[in-house]
């Protein structure tokens, strides 16, 4: 099962894909915010993506400006009831990205993704090559499976454990960034 606001970041880029096409009609006259998002919320839980939607996903990168965050919102960008409720949709787990298999690209920051966030699942991803995660993250090993990984970026404070990790990867000839900062190739 796809966390919910993993699921609204790929809906996203199904739409910006013109693979999926919400229908603004039954939602357009609640005129509360809170009860168009919870309805149009529900919705999305309830909407079945197919194989090839989901093979169709090759960046996740969640903005603010996103179609799916308009659609949830019914537009409004920018004003504090927006950008307040729009924390409420961090992603709160990767588990279920795998069904995205030819993912390439994945972005997240503090504005779309929650703490400590587990990217194990990300191990699952065979065609991913970019990752950039600009929040904590637990399980920095899942990219070691990753085999066609070109570049990494993350926050730093790594343990050593995750310092052997990104040596690993850079002895693969993977381009690593740590707090901004590209990190030399071993010698």
């Amino acid at each position: 099962m796809m966390d919910r606001n993993l699921k609204l970041a790929v809906i996203s880029v199904l739409m910006e894909k013109g693979l999926y096409t919400f229908d603004d009609a039954p939602f357009a006259k609640i005129g509360d915010l809170t009860k168009r998002m919870t309805k149009v919320l529900d919705y999305f839980d309830k909407l079945e993506l197919s194989e090839e939607q989901l093979a169709a996903v090759d960046e996740i990168n969640p903005d603010g400006g996103d179609l799916v965050y308009q659609s949830v919102f019914g537009g409004g960008e920018g004003n504090n009831i927006f950008r307040d409720n729009l924390k409420k949709l961090k992603i709160r787990s990767l588990e279920g990205i795998g069904a995205c298999k030819n993912l390439k690209t994945l972005k997240l920051d503090d504005e779309f993704s929650r703490k400590n966030l587990k990217i194990a699942p990300l191990g699952e991803l065979a065609e991913l090559e970019v990752v950039d995660i600009d929040v904590a993250f637990t399980e920095l090993e899942a990219l070691l499976s990753c085999r066609k990984l070109k570049k990494a970026s993350m926050g730093g404070g790594l343990t050593d454990e995750e310092q052997a990790v990104v040596d690993e990867l850079l002895k693969r000839g993977v381009e690593v960034w740590v707090d901004s900062r590209r990190q030399p190739n071993p010698s």
